[in-house]
């Protein structure tokens, strides 16, 4: 029994340590997106850091010695997989050099020295960008001030100099001199793509005109891309005065230099992304990353254009394609905050494409409509697999893996001179073949993909908005529209009910015939109102004596299309009152509430309202403050209306705005045309009409003129917002006596 025992202690311990070796594995690095309220919200990992790629680990595979300088300057992919990494080095004792590893990282080649036009043993001086197309691999020469071409097995091919244009300063090919043309720029490059006709497009770093082009025999043909330059008002203002001499003395504003360069290879043509990591103005692009329409790409950093300089990006996400959206400094001691610092840009597969901050060490990688689907990544200063050293995350590029049919994400940590592989998980899996199917308008089994990454995240709005496209153009209006709505999809939103709306006008005409005569029955109802009311205010005009309270509340209708005469009949003639008034402001009460709940998704997409209470806050109190404010004011120059006089013309005035208010309500359930924008210009005609008639009510009860009117209805407007501080002050001022009265009591009783 013993013996038993024993073995069975011994079989314990065995299992607790070989248990013990198998440990979960850590990911030192979140992956996220954002909600439409800017909110992070936790995604399941897009990518894992797998393996490390140094000069040691590239030695270890090829058995030949590999060394690296003190800086990479690039790194690229070709369509096989091959890894080109560029070695900038300036120190001593090292030669710049491009060392390019097979598709296992394996040592294949490394240019150092080469035959050229310049002769037998040139070489690179401070290359700073590689690019590989299908049979050419592109130097950029910074320091040589050239381009050098090499075909795939490293031979030399040509050289490309400064284009022959008064813009650039040309190199003498004899002795390799620059000629200085008349305030020319240095053709410097730092980064090239060439498309599939062989144009080549190079970012030089002197030149601020946007990306160089060139066509198949290097003849410049122009710039296209250039960075929106920004000038204050007080720049623009005062510079029109300042002479010749005091311009000179100004630094120029130009247009901010690009930074990288990528291509796109797309059905339609190729296409550049361009990324400039500096912005003149930092408040600019951090209001580009809300903003709506062209003023995103103004000021965003990074741009998508065609071959002729054009910008195309998709930006509908909830965001601009700018990075990090959470920006501000939550606390003082935080020293990772402002803007986005994109250094580099890649091109991954079925239109996504991806963007690198080296601010924060992460990236972000979008699908081709702008969408974010997934930020990872993080800075360390100790290695950890998967982590870039802080502010050193300099190039990033997609590798596709030739054996497994997939795409490795490679990032460069450019302070330890290595460079990251991490390999796609099986959520980024789901999201490429989703995005695959739907390049493909293979609805039906798109769908399939998004549920599933639903199932994987359910806070991915993208994901939604996915499911909700194929469901539309699938024809399954109903469906579409609420997969639309959870992830606030207004654009694709408002096709799916305009579809729907045409199917069952098609479909069920006797729904338009429907809808046709209840718009005229409304509008027969309101004619008939009018004429009623109309027939009321004629018979109060020979009735003597207090009026009822319905006679009352239709003089209402007469005051909105007869201010003048109206609201005289209200001071002299007493056709109003204080219960008809505040009747009038109860039903402005009701039909603000209704405003607020009863638009339509795309009207208020966001789905929030106000409750009743706030509602009746929102419209007696500012009446009252016009009220008090403008009693207290015409009481000293001469105003004739009392009190209940100006309350009562205030409180008549706001008559005709329940009718803007439901109007517009309405509009926004009937179409997909009337969206929030709409409402807002139908209720601000109200409000104007409003303010019409409580102008002219105000001149008419005070018997003022014009001008006095003017100034008076200013005047009250700061006296209300005096007011308004004096209360606030008091109430402050009281909270603080009660605090103290209670703190002292506190004390007397805890001393006794």
């Amino acid at each position: 029994m013993k013996k038993i025992l024993v073995t069975a202690f011994l079989l314990v311990m065995v299992a607790i340590f070989c248990l013990g070796t198998y440990t979960a594995a850590y990911t030192p690095y979140e992956t996220y997106t954002y909600s439409i309220n800017g909110d992070t919200m936790e995604s399941p990992h897009a990518y894992n850091a797998r393996e490390i790629i140094n000069a040691e680990t590239i030695s270890a595979k090829s058995g030949q010695t590999v060394e690296f300088g003190n800086n990479i300057g690039d790194f690229c992919t070709d369509s096989r997989g091959w890894v080109y990494i560029l070695d900038q080095t300036s120190e001593t004792g090292f030669q710049p050099k491009l060392v390019v590893l097979n598709h296992a990282y394996e040592l294949q080649y490394v240019i150092t020295k080469f035959n050229s036009e310049a002769g037998k043993n040139d070489q690179f001086r401070n290359p700073q960008g590689v690019y590989v197309s299908d049979d050419r691999i592109y130097v950029c020469d910074t320091g040589n001030n050239r381009l050098v071409v090499f075909d795939l097995d490293g031979k030399f091919v040509k050289t490309v100099t400064a284009p022959k244009s008064s813009y650039f300063k040309q190199a003498d090919n004899g002795d390799g001199s620059i000629v200085a043309g008349a305030k020319a720029m240095d053709f410097d490059p730092v980064s090239c793509v060439a498309d599939r006709y062989g144009r080549l497009f190079v970012i030089a770093s002197s030149c601020n005109q946007g990306v160089i082009v060139m066509d198949e025999d290097s003849n410049f043909t122009g710039f296209i891309g250039a960075q929106k330059a920004t000038y204050s008002l007080f720049d623009m203002f005062f510079r029109r005065f300042e002479s010749e001499e005091e311009r000179a003395t100004h630094v120029d504003i130009v247009s901010i230099n690009l930074n990288r360069l990528a291509l796109e290879h797309g059905t339609y043509g190729d296409f550049i992304y361009a990324v400039t990591k500096n912005t003149d103005n930092e408040s600019n692009q951090e209001s580009a990353l809300t903003a709506s329409g062209s003023s995103r790409a103004t000021y965003s950093p990074v741009k998508k254009l065609n071959t002729k300089g054009d910008e195309i990006m998709k930006r509908n996400g909830f965001f601009d394609c700018g990075g990090e959206v959470s920006v501000k400094r939550l606390r003082q001691s935080s020293t990772i905050y402002g803007v986005s610092t994109i250094v580099d840009v890649a091109v991954g597969p079925e239109g996504s494409w991806s963007i690198a901050d080296n601010k924060r060490s992460k990236v972000f990688t979008y699908d081709s409509n702008g969408q974010l689907l997934y930020a990872f990544g993080d800075f360390s200063e100790t290695f950890q697999l998967g982590t870039i050293s802080p502010k050193s995350l300099n190039a990033i590029d997609y590798q596709y893996n030739p054996t497994e049919g997939t795409y490795n994400l490679l990032m460069l940590d450019g302070m330890k001179l290595q460079i990251t592989v991490y390999v796609p998980t099986d959520y980024n899996s789901l999201l490429i073949q989703a995005l695959k199917n739907d390049n493909e308008r293979r609805y039906n089994e798109s769908i399939d993909y998004w549920t599933q990454i639903l199932g994987a995240n359910n806070n991915f709005d993208a994901a939604y908005v996915g499911v909700g496209k194929a469901l539309y153009y699938n024809g399954e209006y109903d469906e579409a529209m609420e997969y639309l709505a959870a992830a606030k999809e207004t654009d694709f939103y408002a096709k799916a009910l305009s579809a729907k709306s045409q199917d069952n006008m098609t479909n069920h005409p006797l729904i338009l015939i429907l809808m046709i005569v209840g718009v005229i029955v409304l509008v027969i109802l309101f004619l008939r109102l009018m004429k009623y009311a109309k027939r009321i205010n004629y018979q109060g005009n020979f009735k003597s004596g207090r009026r009822t309270y319905w006679e009352e509340l239709m003089y209402g209708f007469y005051v909105s299309f007869h201010p003048f005469d109206g609201f005289w009949d209200i001071k002299h003639e007493h056709r109003g009152s204080v219960r008809a008034g505040l009747t009038i402001l109860m039903i402005n009460v009701c039909a603000s509430y209704y405003a607020s709940i009863g638009r339509s998704y795309l009207a208020n997409p966001s789905m929030g309202y106000s409750s009743f209470f706030s509602q009746i806050l929102a419209f007696f109190v500012p009446v009252l403050l016009w009220s008090v404010a403008n009693w207290c004011l015409t009481t000293l120059f001469n105003g004739e209306g009392t009190f209940k006089q100006i309350f009562v013309t205030t409180c008549y005035a706001t008559a005709p705005l329940p009718w803007f208010l439901v109007l517009g309500t309405v509009l926004t359930n009937v179409s997909a045309t009337f969206t929030d924008g709409f409402v807002t210009f139908i209720i601000t005609l109200g409000f104007i009409w409003v303010g019409f008639l409580l102008f002219f009510g105000t001149m008419v009860v005070q018997d003022y003129s014009l001008g006095k009117n003017v100034v008076t209805t200013l005047g009250t407007i700061l006296s209300m917002a005096v007011i308004m501080f004096v209360v606030i002050l008091f109430t402050s001022l009281v909270g603080d006596m009660i605090s103290f009265v209670s703190g002292l009591a506190t004390e007397i009783s805890y001393r006794s």
